[in-house]
C-alpha cells in the first residue's frame, strides 16, 4: 500500500522538482519507512514506502534494473514461482530477496506490454521506458488498487492517491494506457468472461478445486509476520480464516492471527459477538470485539481524515475504529468481501432461460435428492406471498423529491435515473455476460473504502475471493447446488467449523444502526436537519423540502440515507473549503 506520484511534460519541459518532491512529500502517511523521488527530463517519479511482505525489506523504489527503463508501483504479485519459471531467467532469482516491484519490471523486459497477462494479484503501476520514450501504466483485473491521472495541456500527472482537483480520471479495473510526447491511448487489456461449467465425476473434486485456489489466494496474500483477519460469524470469514491456518501449518511457518469483529451489544439485535467468539475458538485464534453501540451518526466527522472525494457513510467512525485497532497489530488485514459474488445464486427459470439443455434439469435434481439443497425455482410465489405478508409499503427507491427542478431538468436527471441500473458499460471489465455476476456499481465505492487513502491507518486491507484464480474456478461451478446458498463453503468447512456457523444463513444486519440511533436520538436529527448548509448545495435542492424529509422522516433506510447524503456532502464541502482556505 504504498504510495507514488508521476509527472510527464509531453512537450519536453523538464519536470519542477520543487513540485516533484511536494508531492511526494503529501503521500507519507501512505508509506512511512521510505521516500524517494528519481527526474530525468520531461519525466519524474516519486514514492513513498510502505513493507507488507517478507521481501518488502529490499525494495527501493523508484527502481530500474539498466538506468533506461525505471518503475513506480504499489502492487503485490501473486503466483511469484510461476512468473518466475515463465520468465526463464538464465540466473534464478532469490525470490525470498526479490520485490514485486522488480518482477513486474522483468516481465515488462521480457513481454513488453503483454506483461499484463501474466501478472496476478493486486497493483498499479507506472513503467518509464527511456529506450521509446513511453510511459507505460496499468491497474490490475479487479481495480484493487487505485489509479488517477490529469492531462493539462501538455503536462499529465499521475497518482494511487488524488493530489491534484482538475479533470481527474480514474483508470478503470483491467484497464492499461500508454503516453508519448505525440499519442495517448488508453485500452482495456483483460475483460472477465465466464467459464465453461466445470463438471467433476466426485463432488470431492469440487471441494478439493475450490480450496487449493482459496489456499493459494491467501497464502499470496499473507507473506508477512502478523495478520489481522475482519472475522464474523459468517462462512466467508470462516473459511478464509480456515484457509490461514491449513496453509501455515501446511508450509510450517509462524504467523500470528488476529480477528477483529464489529459487534452492536444493545442498539440493534446482533449475534455476531456470539458467532465470531464461535468461529475463534474453532479456528483457535484470538478476537477483539469492537462495539459501536455509543457511535452516533457522523461523530467524528469534524476530525477525519482528509478525503479529497467526497463519500457517504454516517457511521465512518466505527469504520476507521476498525482500521485502527487492526493497524496496532497488522500491516496487513484479510477481508472477506467478494464471496458473495463468487456464489452468487440463480433460480431454476432464470438458468433455464440461458441454458435450455437437459443438464439444467439434472442438475436441479441432484442438488434436491442428492445434496438436499433447494434452489430457488423462480416463478415468483414466495415473493408474491412475503409482499402479502408485509404489513408496511417498502418504499423503492425514487428521485429524491427535494433536488430543485431547475437541477434536475438541467443535468436530466429524470432520464439518468431511469437507466441508473444500466450495465453494459463498454469500459467494465468485470461483466461475464448475459447474467451479469460481478459488475455492480458499488464496486468501485468498495475498493476505494478499502484503500488508505480513504482511512488513514497504516494498514493494507487484502481481498482473497478476488482473486482471479477464485473467481474464475467459483464462476465455473454448477450453479445447482454449489454456489446455492454458498453450499460449498459449508461443505468445505465442514468437520471442522462448529455446526453452527455451518447451517447458519446468511445473515443482515436486523436493523439499520443509523436509522437506530436517530430514532434514539431525535435531538441529533433535528441539528442535521437544521445545518449551514454551503452555498453549493443550496443551489441544487429545494432545501425547505430537504429539511422537512429528515425532520418528518419515517426512518426507512432508503429514504433516510438518500437525505442524510446532503449532510455528507455538505460536511466535505466545508472541509474542502478549510482546507484551501
Amino acid at each position: 500500500m504504498s504510495g507514488f506520484i508521476g509527472i510527464f511534460n509531453t512537450d519536453g519541459a523538464p519536470v519542477d522538482s520543487e513540485l516533484l518532491n511536494r508531492l511526494t512529500g503529501s503521500l507519507t502517511f501512505r508509506g512511512p519507512d521510505a521516500q524517494a523521488v528519481w527526474r530525468q527530463g520531461p519525466v519524474g517519479f516519486g514514492h513513498t514506502l510502505f513493507r507488507t511482505t517478507w521481501e518488502a525489506r529490499y525494495e527501493r523504489q523508484p527502481f530500474t534494473l539498466d538506468q533506461q527503463v525505471w518503475i513506480v508501483a504499489d502492487a503485490r504479485v501473486d503466483a511469484r514461482e510461476d512468473l518466475v519459471r515463465a520468465l526463464g531467467l538464465d540466473d534464478p532469482l532469490p525470490l525470498a530477496q526479490t520485490p514485486d516491484v522488480e518482477l513486474i519490471l522483468r516481465a515488462y523486459f521480457k513481454w513488453g506490454e503483454r506483461c499484463l497477462d501474466y501478472l496476478i494479484g493486486d497493483f498499479s503501476f507506472a513503467i518509464w521506458d527511456g529506450r521509446l520514450g513511453k510511459l507505460f501504466c496499468a491497474r490490475d483485473r479487479f481495480g484493487v488498487k487505485l489509479f488517477y491521472y490529469a492531462r493539462k495541456n501538455s503536462c499529465l500527472v499521475f497518482s494511487n492517491t488524488i493530489t491534484f482537483f482538475t479533470d481527474i480520471q480514474k483508470l478503470p479495473a483491467g484497464h492499461q494506457f500508454t503516453l508519448t510526447a505525440t499519442h495517448f491511448e488508453r485500452r482495456k487489456y483483460w475483460q472477465l468472461v465466464e467459464p465453461e461449467t466445470v463438471r467433476f465425476r466426485n463432488d470431492e473434486d469440487y471441494i478439493e478445486g475450490f480450496r487449493e485456489r482459496l489456499d493459494e489466494a491467501v497464502s499470496d496474500r499473507m507473506r508477512t509476520d502478523n495478520v489481522a483477519i475482519f472475522l464474523s460469524g459468517g462462512l466467508d470469514s470462516t473459511n478464509m480464516t480456515l484457509a490461514s491456518r491449513r496453509v501455515t501449518q501446511r508450509k510450517g511457518i509462524h504467523i500470528k492471527f488476529k480477528g477483529f469483529t464489529t459487534v452492536w451489544d444493545s442498539l440493534i439485535p446482533d449475534n455476531e459477538r456470539y458467532y465470531s467468539g464461535l468461529a475463534a475458538r474453532a479456528l483457535k485464534i484470538p478476537v477483539e470485539h469492537l462495539a459501536q453501540d455509543a457511535h452516533r451518526p457522523y461523530d467524528g466527522w469534524e476530525c477525519r481524515f482528509p478525503q479529497p472525494e467526497p463519500s457517504h457513510d454516517p457511521l465512518l467512525l466505527w469504520e476507521t475504529d476498525f482500521y485502527k485497532h487492526s493497524a496496532n497489530f497488522s500491516r496487513v488485514v484479510l477481508y472477506g468481501e467478494g464471496a458473495d459474488e463468487v456464489f452468487r445464486p440463480f433460480n431454476l427459470f432464470t438458468l433455464l432461460r440461458h441454458d435450455q439443455s437437459l443438464q439444467t434439469l439434472v442438475d436441479f435434481c441432484n442438488s434436491i435428492f442428492r445434496h438436499n439443497v433447494f434452489p430457488a425455482v423462480g416463478t415468483g410465489l414466495c415473493a408474491l406471498w412475503k409482499s402479502w405478508r408485509r404489513t408496511g409499503e417498502v418504499p423503492k427507491p425514487q428521485l429524491p423529491k427535494w433536488l430543485s427542478k431547475d437541477f434536475v431538468a438541467r443535468l436530466s436527471l429524470t432520464e439518468r435515473w431511469r437507466i441508473r441500473d444500466h450495465r453494459n458499460d463498454p469500459l467494465d471489465a468485470l461483466a461475464t455476460g448475459s447474467k451479469v455476476r460481478f459488475i455492480t456499481p458499488l464496486w468501485e465505492n468498495v475498493l476505494t473504502k478499502c484503500d488508505m487513502g480513504f482511512y488513514g491507518f497504516p494498514i493494507e486491507v487484502r481481498l482473497p475471493y478476488l482473486d482471479s484464480r477464485v473467481v474464475l474456478f467459483g464462476l465455473g461451478l454448477p450453479n445447482m447446488s454449489w454456489t446455492h446458498n454458498k453450499y460449498l463453503l459449508r461443505r468445505l468447512g465442514r468437520g471442522i467449523l462448529p455446526d453452527e456457523i455451518i447451517s447458519r444463513p446468511k445473515t443482515a444486519l436486523r436493523a439499520d444502526p443509523v436509522a437506530q440511533s436517530l430514532r434514539h436520538n431525535k435531538e441529533l436529527l433535528i441539528n442535521l436537519s437544521g445545518l449551514f448548509l454551503s452555498p453549493i448545495l443550496e443551489e441544487i435542492l429545494d432545501v425547505d423540502e430537504w429539511r422537512k424529509s429528515l425532520r418528518e422522516t419515517s426512518f426507512e433506510t432508503w429514504p433516510l440515507w438518500e437525505s442524510l447524503r446532503v449532510v455528507s456532502l455538505n460536511y466535505w464541502l466545508q472541509r474542502d473549503s478549510l482546507s484551501k482556505a
